[in-house]
């Protein structure tokens, strides 16, 4: 029952205006060494507070209480208003966070209820678990601010603040994230709240303008620098970057090739490196891409920016190769579950595909979806198959001009365009939450590739259907492509990963139990509910004839 009095002062780090032009002073945590129900007092514009500190075996933290009218009597708040008994929130806590947004309507609330109640006033941002993401360290604090103010969010997803945290604090970093585990921000928040430029290095050209555009849209200064840029667009970027006006820059590996960048990139106040896509880099990826291989210099040429690398697939051995490759500093490793419950995982012989998907179609009158094909004829087949039959639907793929490809583009993200079907560049970089259905019409190469693609369904929670039609003959065109690599190491490697794919589509147990076990992952419930084998709709037939048929031409 002890008060002490605490000089809070001591403490601000500053002030956050949120988006409802709320201002709020805040401060970093400290230690707390009292004794179980001790008492601190603070101040803050002249209102006297009061944090209570149970004993954290029975509550697991302390609370925030905003009583004004008690405050001025001088009497301290009955810690038992806040019994609430909430230890997954804090087991063993030893420090208090202290969060200041003056309410005259603020009462004695246990944890949870306090965030529930911030939460609808749209003050703070929230983390995932249920604690106030402004309380810790000051770069927590300061993440938690540019979340509401600069991108509008009112609570960080799994992981994100602890990659934020790791970048704001030096440290090299892995994160392995599900598509649509929000890594852009993980980057773009630091991005924002560091001096000098980050610089991301990104694979492919062509989503460079759509993931400045989604930067430039959230108040970021971002550019690229690219071949499609003009001479003097080229100049305008280059002076931006040494005027310090920039917060994120994107390039591609080939860049790094390019005669004098090194150079010119250590001529600008660079902050940070951010990998995307960062499986590119190994050659036991499903990606693998040589020019990524430039990347290992990033750190030797670099030691005093971090290296944040990102990519929604790698088994553990990948993962081994991505930190060898690029030559991480004692690491944090982030690696996020494989999951997505709700994606409900279908898979069928291929026999009428077209036929097949048409009535896959029918039960998805109206959705937004992707049908994937392995080839750009296929593409442009199964389109003109689906106008014919009354679907809007619109092919994607490599062959077609960059204004077609914008244009479809974009009516598939304004809801134009229900259907695409395209080859797997499709759906890289497009930020569309309600796709409903992904359809695979052929074997995908390789299990990493399905799961990325069959990823950009589901996105806002709600439940999606994957579809995957497969045939011996899939596999045969899979192994004879595999077997043009001149390189044998990547031979064997094409070869293996198709052999895992067709492994998975023949199974007979829980498809979501092969997906997180290819990556590493243990499922250990019975049944997923999620997947045809778990609900009882898979139909087993023997195609041993039919395979050893296709294979045999082979030979």
């Amino acid at each position: 029952g002890e008060k002490i009095d605490v000089d809070i002062d001591t403490h601000l780090t500053g002030s956050i205006a949120f988006a409802n032009g709320a201002v709020a002073q805040i401060c970093t945590t400290f230690d707390v060494h009292y004794a179980p129900g001790a008492q601190c007092r603070f101040e803050l514009y002249g209102t006297k507070g009061t944090i209570c500190v149970p004993d954290p075996n029975t509550f697991g933290g302390p609370v925030l209480v905003y009583r004004p009218e008690d405050q001025a009597s001088g009497q301290a708040i009955d810690p038992g208003l806040m019994a609430h008994n909430a230890p997954q929130y804090y087991t063993g806590y030893k420090e208090v966070p202290l969060l200041f947004d003056y309410n005259e309507n603020s009462r004695a609330l246990g944890l949870s209820d306090m965030c529930q109640a911030l939460r609808t006033a749209d003050r703070v941002a929230l983390l995932a678990d249920g604690r106030l993401c402004m309380a810790g360290t000051p770069e927590q604090v300061y993440a938690g601010g540019a979340l509401d103010r600069v991108f509008g969010y009112t609570a960080f997803r799994p992981h994100q603040i602890e990659i934020v945290k790791g970048i704001l604090g030096g440290h090299d970093s892995l994160s392995i994230m599900p598509t649509g585990g929000g890594k852009s921000l993980c980057f773009q928040l630091p991005s924002h709240l560091m001096d000098g430029v980050c610089v991301v290095i990104s694979p492919l050209i062509s989503l460079m303008k759509d993931q400045v555009d989604a930067a430039c849209a959230n108040g970021l200064r971002a550019a690229a620098l690219n071949s499609s840029l003009s001479h003097d667009e080229h100049r305008a970027v280059r002076e931006a970057l040494a005027s310090g006006e920039l917060d994120l820059l994107y390039i591609s590996p080939e860049r790094l090739s390019a005669p004098g960048f090194w150079e010119a990139l250590a001529s600008w106040p660079v902050s940070f490196f951010a990998v995307d896509e960062a499986h590119c880099i190994s050659q036991w990826g499903h990606d693998f891409r040589p020019d990524y291989l430039a990347l290992s210099g990033l750190v030797e040429r670099f030691p005093q920016c971090p290296v944040a690398a990102f990519t929604a697939t790698a088994t553990p051995e990948v993962e081994r190769d991505i930190l060898s490759r690029l030559g991480l500093r004692e690491p944090r490793l982030i690696r996020a579950s494989f999951d997505r419950p709700n994606l409900f995982y279908h898979v069928l012989p291929k026999e009428e595909p077209h036929a097949q998907l048409l009535s896959f179609l029918g039960g998805h009158a109206g959705e937004s979806g992707i049908v994937y094909r392995s080839t750009r004829r296929k593409v442009e087949e199964t389109a003109a198959f689906l106008q014919k039959k009354g679907v809007k639907a619109e092919a994607y793929h490599a062959g077609l001009p960059d204004a077609e490809r914008m244009r479809v583009q974009e009516a598939f993200r304004r809801d134009e365009c229900p259907v695409v079907v395209a080859t797997v560049a499709f759906g890289m970089g497009i930020d569309k939450p309600d796709v409903r259905f992904v359809a695979h019409l052929d074997l995908p190469k390789n299990v990493e590739g399905y799961y990325q693609e069959t990823g950009r369904a589901g996105r806002d929670g709600d439940p999606a259907h994957c579809l995957l039609l497969y045939s011996a003959a899939d596999m045969a065109q899979l192994l004879y492509f595999a077997r043009q690599t001149e390189d044998e190491e990547q031979r064997s490697i094409a070869e293996k990963h198709a052999y895992a794919m067709l492994e998975y589509a023949e199974r007979s147990q829980c498809r979501r139990k092969a997906l997180l076990s290819y990556f590493g992952e243990a499922f250990e419930e019975p049944n997923c509910g999620g997947c045809d084998v778990c609900t009882g709709e898979i139909q087993e037939e023997d195609y041993t004839i039919e395979a050893q048929k296709a294979l045999s031409a082979m030979v």
